[in-house]
């Protein structure tokens, strides 16, 4: 076996805090008692550090529908294939909106290990749903509190009902509840779909825009225009949250095989040093960002960094304490001009 020096395992997915099924899916939320003994960095698929990425590394990119989605996407996977040994797709989904089709090939076979969420997909490769079926919340039982429920998608709102709704902006605990008590889910997201069926609700989808809503193994139903009939319908699927779960832990040991075939010794003392790092770079980009701004916004006397920029700085830390560190420092003292609480 070669050892190779400061080798890092990195998850990739796609960070759009406007979407929590895509902040759901990486398997780095389940799995981080295992990989926390290793060096690990994590990456927007829209922003990859490429110098952090050697040959020899180990690159984890999912979950979500990355793939046919967006060109930009299409050749980072691609070029991540390229420049290392072991990469690995776990639970990706592939997601072309209607009217859109991506051009960009990828080459599959470049992967080291490959699991779609899409069932029976006519690219033959091996089923894996997504791994937020290992998420706690969706065992939860609370008393039904609606016969039908709405949770539209932010950028494809449902409109047209009286029932009461939430979108897939609101955060897991919210959504997870919500689906909890109702009985029947309606809803134009693929993550709200997959999520009321691993809970046992009857679910019907509305406004499907994407090839994804295609290959669910266990299937919705989707809207005709008559809500009432399409609610006679719908299926409870017994044990598909016990098999959702059963596939990924399978295909976890496929990949601590692998992680423990190409890295030799556990180590993360690298992770440590390029956190210390980017948090002294953070900070550096905050002190020039009030340095070329000498009269930022100010109520009652008091500086106020602009949110985007804090939000934007705690995408690139892959440490929760450390992106707390980073917003106690430099928003905690303006709280008192917040009018509602923001969670990064």
């Amino acid at each position: 076996m070669i050892m190779f020096n400061t080798q890092k395992i990195h998850f990739i997915n796609n960070i759009d805090e406007h979407n929590t099924g895509d902040m759901a899916t990486s398997p780095l939320n389940y799995f981080f008692d295992f990989f926390k003994s290793y060096n690990i960095i994590g990456h927007n698929v829209d922003c990859i550090k490429w110098m952090e990425i050697s040959t020899h590394d180990i690159v984890i990119i999912g979950g979500g529908g990355l793939l046919y989605l967006v060109e930009s996407w299409q050749k980072n996977i691609a070029r991540l294939c390229e420049i290392n040994l072991n990469v690995i797709a776990w639970g990706v989904g592939f997601n072309t909106h209607y009217g859109q089709p991506i051009c960009y090939p990828l080459d599959i076979t470049r992967f080291k290990l490959i699991g779609i969420r899409d069932y029976q997909h006519p690219s033959s490769l091996p089923y894996l749903p997504c791994v937020s079926c290992l998420a706690k919340e969706l065992r939860k039982k609370i008393p039904t509190r609606r016969e039908v429920g709405i949770v539209e998608h932010a950028a494809f709102p449902i409109d047209g009902f009286t029932y009461e709704k939430i979108s897939n902006a609101h955060n897991f605990q919210t959504i997870t509840d919500f689906i909890a008590s109702s009985k029947v889910i309606l809803s134009s997201s693929y993550h709200i779909v997959y999520w009321a069926t691993l809970m046992g609700k009857r679910t019907i989808c509305i406004n499907p825009f994407s090839t994804k809503f295609e290959y669910f193994k266990y299937k919705p139903i989707f809207y005709s225009g008559n809500l009432e009939a399409d609610i006679t319908k719908t299926a409870i699927y017994e044990g598909c949250l016990e098999e959702a779960i059963e596939l990924n832990n399978l295909f976890f040991d496929k990949v601590k095989e692998i992680v423990c075939s190409v890295i030799a010794d556990k180590d993360n003392e690298y992770q440590k040093i390029y956190e210390m790092n980017r948090y002294v770079i953070l900070n550096r980009a905050l002190e020039d960002y009030v340095a070329q701004n000498p009269k930022p916004v100010m109520e009652k006397q008091t500086k106020r960094y602009p949110k985007w920029l804090i939000k934007l700085l705690c995408i690139f830390i892959p440490k929760k304490k450390n992106r707390a560190r980073l917003r106690d420092r430099h928003m905690k003292q303006n709280c008192e001009i917040h009018t509602a609480k923001v969670s990064y």
